[in-house]
């Protein structure tokens, strides 16, 4: 089977809409969805729409789009489409998910779109039923996998912090190893070194040596940090004469964050072989203080007073 796609006006394969007012104090106590700018935020008694529907943000938080399969309320600070021009809407919705709404977004200091504008946004779509349909099934079970496999992770995260808890508090050992646990401090467990002040704009490529910079940390989805695989900023000898160099085995912690739940996040320095690397801003450099355990053991012998955040 073969057909056209075509390049169209947004407006002409879809109506977006301005939602609909509802002060908390109409509000009525219901299982109807309000969908804000941000998603379903409230219930209600009553829709203002019959699903399917699709809503996105008009203003505030922009680029998310929704999708309701039953009854809803779209708020005043969204668009919805109220009138899918006889296309599918499942592929609308996805349609839409492609947009670059901030690229359409206005001058002002407080996100927004302008429906009018978004309905003369070009985009390549197809006119047959047949395939949109199927279009919309493809992405719906990708969607349906995506959703599985995070429920799957959420569950692995706990169980995983439920496991740090028992052991790293001494209410679970594992096979072969016993003796009593010491609540001690992170001072007495580890060095504490220097570290370097140097900002982003100060660090480049091939300047010498190696700097981990607290942004990095937060961008790593490992807690080990093989220098003899990854490539870092550098910032020129000079800058950083004084400071000590990390080596093997060194825990590197972010002291700041935009997000809270990331202050405190750290890494496992391996692999530094002959490298020449310092850590910079916003962040401690520890180094088992244990000789017995040495720099890692270090990490699990000790019960930590200190908390972060």
């Amino acid at each position: 089977m073969t057909s056209s796609w075509t390049e169209k006006s947004l407006g002409e394969i879809m109506t977006l809409q301005r939602g609909f007012d509802l002060p908390k104090k109409e509000r009525r106590e219901g299982q109807i969805p309000i969908i804000s700018s941000s998603g379903a935020e409230d219930f209600h008694a009553v829709p203002a729409k019959h699903g399917p529907g699709v809503v996105t943000g008009r203003y505030g938080t922009i680029g998310k789009v929704y999708y309701s399969e039953g009854p809803y309320w779209p708020l005043n600070t969204t668009l919805f489409v109220s009138n899918f021009q006889g296309n599918n809407e499942k592929y609308c919705y996805y349609l839409l998910s492609r947009l670059d709404f901030h690229e359409h977004s206005g001058k002002t200091g407080v996100p927004g779109v302008n429906r009018n504008d978004l309905h003369t946004v070009p985009m390549w779509a197809i006119t047959d039923p047949g395939e949109q349909e199927a279009i919309a099934e493809a992405l719906s079970d990708a969607d349906a996998l995506i959703e599985g496999l995070e429920r799957l992770i959420a569950k692995k995260r706990l169980i995983k912090q439920g496991a740090m808890q028992d052991l790293l508090t001494a209410k679970r050992r594992l096979p072969g190893f016993s003796g009593e646990w010491n609540e001690t401090t992170f001072g007495q467990c580890f060095q504490f070194l220097r570290t370097g002040s140097a900002s982003r704009s100060q660090l480049g490529t091939n300047l010498g040596v190696g700097y981990i910079h607290y942004g990095d940390i937060h961008g790593m989805k490992s807690v080990l940090l093989d220098l003899s695989r990854s490539r870092l900023p550098e910032i020129t000898p000079g800058q950083v004469a004084t400071l000590p160099r990390v080596k093997d085995g060194d825990l590197v912690i972010a002291d700041a964050s935009e997000d809270v739940m990331d202050v405190g996040k750290s890494i496992e320095v391996r692999g530094v072989g002959r490298a020449d690397v310092v850590a910079g801003l916003h962040t401690f450099l520890l180094r088992g203080n244990v000789p017995s355990y040495g720099p890692i053991k270090a990490i699990s012998r000790c019960r930590a007073t200190l908390s972060f955040g």
